[in-house]
């Protein structure tokens, strides 16, 4: 796999997560506009690949769902990606932040 930029760190766990039609990419409600494009491509990427689009909102994580989150303990330019059996949530320091998770 590759990343660009690459992570500072990197943790593996046993376990998958599957995404499912029925999931969809959540954008935490004090996102900017700009995440909700980053969203939009996220998406475009994934139904090349799957076959089928999900449906992106504005809301809280849930279980089945991609979430993207502000992360006021990061720095500029900095994400963190968490995958767990039942979601995965980008959590960017700044817009960019999110963009590079994604």
């Amino acid at each position: 796999m590759y990343l660009l930029p690459k992570p500072q760190k990197t943790e593996y766990y046993e376990g998958t997560y599957t995404i499912h039609y029925q999931s969809g990419i959540i954008i935490a409600t004090d996102c900017s506009n700009e995440v909700f494009q980053f969203a939009k491509i996220l998406n475009m990427d994934m139904e090349e690949k799957l076959g089928f689009s999900l449906s992106i909102i504005k809301g809280i994580a849930e279980e089945n769902g991609i979430y993207l989150e502000n992360g006021p303990e990061l720095a500029e330019q900095e994400y963190t990606l968490q995958i767990t059996s039942d979601r995965i949530i980008i959590r960017g320091g700044d817009e960019a932040g999110i963009l590079y998770g994604i």
